[in-house]
């Protein structure tokens, strides 16, 4: 099949002989999409809770190996997922503070550089002692914050706001460190999106659903227009695009370029 102009009739064949290279090769992964699917969170119903154990995890996945981030939620998950509104009544738990050095670089610029000092009892706990996850840790705490502050009766906004609304303001509302993509792949469990990763990147290019001088992980923009792209795919595939349905498309789009089903030259 000729990559040079393809309908979305070809993106569907595509997809379908690469699920099926999955089905013979690694069929754990495609339970691991259908699982995905089935945890997508009903926002009509979602409590802060179920919204909480989909949101805490995202900031270990930002700029890391699958296997690092998913050893460091391994680590973490016994504090973090039972913990969301301990984490405003008792701070002295999850205490984690930010603090902003000015230095001169070679220059003779200033640079700001942010060092972060953990002082609950809890993190201290499980800390690693590189430190390199304080950043992480940081921005978890303040996404926990931040839903119990959040109105329960208010989860449907996340629904029924247009993402190129929903992102930003995420972003804002969670603070340093939440950038569109960590915010998208929240949002992507939701399924109301998908996760504009490395990864799925490289399959989008293959697919020829974005342009190849477009960046959905450094731009938002572009990232918007590929989740646009995905849900039609989406649609042309299964007839209808349901939140479950798009969370499926999106895991295996990501795990044809991570298991590089697809050549390299093609993506770039």
């Amino acid at each position: 099949m000729t990559l040079a102009k393809l309908s979305q009739l070809d993106r569907v064949k595509l997809f379908q002989q690469l699920e099926g290279e999955l089905v013979r090769n690694c069929p754990e992964l495609i339970t691991e999409a259908n699982d995905a699917a089935d945890g997508v969170i009903d926002l009509l119903n979602a409590s802060k809770q179920e919204i909480w154990e989909q949101l805490w995890d995202k900031p270990f996945f930002g700029n890391t190996v699958s296997k690092s981030a998913e050893d460091s939620i391994e680590k973490f998950k016994s504090v973090f997922v039972p913990s969301l509104f301990r984490m405003e009544l008792d701070s002295a738990d999850f205490g984690v503070e930010m603090k902003s050095d000015r230095k001169r670089d070679k220059n003779g610029q200033f640079t700001t550089k942010y060092s972060f000092q953990l002082t609950g009892a809890r993190l201290i706990d499980v800390e690693d002692k590189k430190h390199f996850k304080r950043p992480r840790i940081y921005m978890a705490v303040a996404a926990g914050q931040w839903l119990c502050r959040f109105p329960e009766t208010q989860i449907e906004r996340l629904l029924y706001t247009p993402l190129d609304a929903l992102v930003p303001w995420l972003q804002e509302e969670l603070g340093r460190g939440w950038n569109h993509v960590t915010v998208m792949h929240f949002l992507t469990d939701c399924g109301i999106c998908c996760n504009p990763d490395t990864h799925m990147v490289d399959a989008a290019r293959y697919f020829e659903l974005i342009a190849p001088k477009n960046s959905p992980d450094k731009k938002l923009s572009d990232a918007l227009d590929l989740v646009s792209k995905v849900k039609a795919l989406t649609k042309s595939l299964y007839g209808v695009q349901t939140g479950p349905r798009l969370r499926y498309v999106d895991k295996l789009l990501m795990e044809f370029g991570r298991k590089e089903l697809i050549p390299r030259k093609q993506t770039k």
